[in-house]
């Protein structure tokens, strides 16, 4: 049912009105009726009705300065004029207002429901248009969606048919590629694509920009298109200005986000490598936790790649670790100041420099293994780093391994006898073959029973305790890594009885193998 409204100064007119006009019967609703044309206005906002009927002539503001306000609104009203003079003058200026008709005073029932029949066809058939419009709308964005996201997949030919459909609908001159990253994950992704949709939306007429959105795994991932000619830094500029809108849009309604900005590029056959850029960019947070909107040319342009000094560096810091543990503290220090110096935003190179370090660390450690500690491997190591997201994280975390593993080192260094860290080392690097005193004796050129008694004396263990401390240690690794069965493993780290094996290692973790598969 149509919603109307009337307008009018005289009381007693819009009384008669409302009683004598069968409007529920002719399939309209009467929703409000005003005194004056500002009132008018302002009935108009709040009920939002379909037709609003207006007197002319009304004290303060007329029937025709209230037409052209009421013109102003986003759903605008069909309007009918109502005078009690015939001038053409009046019914000219309604007209150029883009009024619908015109009524005189005293209305007569049968010409103001002939009207209004007619405006209702005109609203019925401006809506089914406007629904077929919408149902084409939806499959163009679908359609250019799905190209975008084929074009940044590398499909054949995507981004030369997304180029030239949206260069015909939207003349171009340049394009940026925005990735929008939620930070936590409280929130659906669907519904931050409708803040985004709806910050790019306040943005379109103010930017001169065109936008299409796409939902990604990556997160939202939206082509921005500016269709004014700039210089080349302004097309940056803009995409910088958009990406703002769109954290301030999403910050009102607690949602915090990080946003990558590509380069712009003139046509759409850089798609990939603007896509690559926007991860790029959003990688980069790694370094920049406080950041929430990020551009590839502005990370790029800071990043310096000084391989030998970080590599010699690295080397003095490994070096050290065996050397003199304690040493290890002041050329940490150095390599960090290095890599904050350089800011080099690659965060799979950075990561894999500490990997390399803590690797380093391990092996240090495993050369005076007791089999008492529990030494970080390689499985281990890439675990952890993959689980951490930012920089000052992963400081923290290699300068804690460092300091609890120089300390083990130190200890050792102090308390332990050249000829005992042989024996440890013979031991390290012999667990998985079927060795015992006798070898071990051999190989440190002494007596087994004097190897016995340094053992016992430095590090407070038996031979075979230490023998099979490592090797359940190195047994555990193995079975968490999830390649080996449990016999498999008994065999690999040197056990040749699986019963004895099953036994020594429950005994020691306090749990069956087959607990930790």
């Amino acid at each position: 049912m149509l919603k109307i409204l009337i307008a009018d100064d005289n009381h007693l007119t819009l009384q008669s009105m409302e009683r004598t006009i069968p409007w529920l019967e002719w399939g309209y609703e009467l929703v409000a009726m005003a005194e004056s044309g500002s009132e008018a206005v302002e009935k108009v906002r709040k009920y939002k009705p379909d037709i609003v009927i207006l007197d002319i002539n009304m004290p303060g503001m007329s029937g025709l300065e209230a037409a052209r306000e009421i013109n102003l609104e986003p759903e605008k009203p069909l309007l009918i004029l109502l005078s009690a003079y015939d001038k053409f003058s009046y019914a000219q200026s309604g007209f150029r207002l883009g009024v619908f008709d015109y009524l005189l005073k005293p209305l007569d029932n049968g010409e103001l429901k002939q009207i209004l029949d007619k405006a209702a066809d005109r609203i019925q058939q401006e809506r089914r248009q406007q629904k077929s419009c919408a149902g084409s709308m939806q499959f163009e964005k679908e359609l250019y969606g799905k190209l975008l996201l084929d074009s940044v997949n590398r499909v054949a030919e995507a981004s030369a048919e997304l180029d030239s459909q949206l260069h015909e609908k939207w003349h171009s001159y340049a394009y940026s590629l925005l990735l929008v990253n939620m930070t936590e994950e409280r929130w659906q992704i669907e519904d931050v694509k409708k803040q985004v949709e709806a910050a790019l939306a306040d943005c379109e007429n103010s930017n001169k920009i065109k936008s299409l959105s796409v939902q990604t795994g990556a997160g939202i991932l939206t082509l921005l298109a500016c269709q004014t000619l700039r210089f080349a830094r302004d097309y940056d500029l803009t995409a910088l200005q958009v990406a703002h809108v769109i954290v301030e849009r999403c910050c009102k309604q607690r949602v915090t986000v990080c946003i990558g900005v590509s380069s712009y590029a003139e046509n759409l056959e850089s798609l990939q490598r603007q896509y690559e850029e926007a991860v790029f960019a959003i990688d980069s947070r790694f370094f920049l936790e406080n950041k929430t909107v990020i551009h590839y040319c502005s990370v790029m342009s800071k990043s310096v790649h000084n391989e030998y000094v970080l590599s010699r560096i690295m080397q003095e810091l490994c070096g050290s670790l065996r050397r003199n543990p304690a040493e290890s503290t002041e050329k940490l220090d150095a390599f960090l100041t290095l890599i904050e110096e350089n800011n080099r935003y690659d965060v799979e190179y950075v990561k894999n420099i500490f990997v390399q370090i803590a690797f380093s660390v391990s092996q240090a450690l495993y050369e005076h293994n007791t089999g008492a500690i529990r030494i970080k491997t390689m499985d281990m190591i890439l675990e952890e780093v993959g689980e951490i997201h930012s920089m000052q994280s992963i400081i923290d975390w290699l300068k804690r391994y460092i300091q609890e593993s120089v300390q083990i080192l130190e200890q050792d260094r102090l308390s332990v006898s050249i000829q005992t860290r042989r024996i440890l080392d013979y031991i390290n690097t012999h667990y998985m073959e079927h060795i015992g005193l006798s070898e071990a004796a051999a190989d440190a050129g002494i007596s087994e029973s004097h190897l016995c008694r340094l053992l016992r004396s430095e590090t407070g263990e038996t031979f075979v305790n230490i023998l099979n401390k490592i090797r359940i240690q190195k047994a555990l690794e193995l079975i968490q890594s999830g390649g080996y069965k449990v016999y498999e493993v008994a065999e690999t780290v040197g056990f040749s009885n699986y019963a004895y094996f099953y036994q020594i290692f429950k005994k020691i973790t306090g749990r069956a193998p087959t607990e930790y598969l």
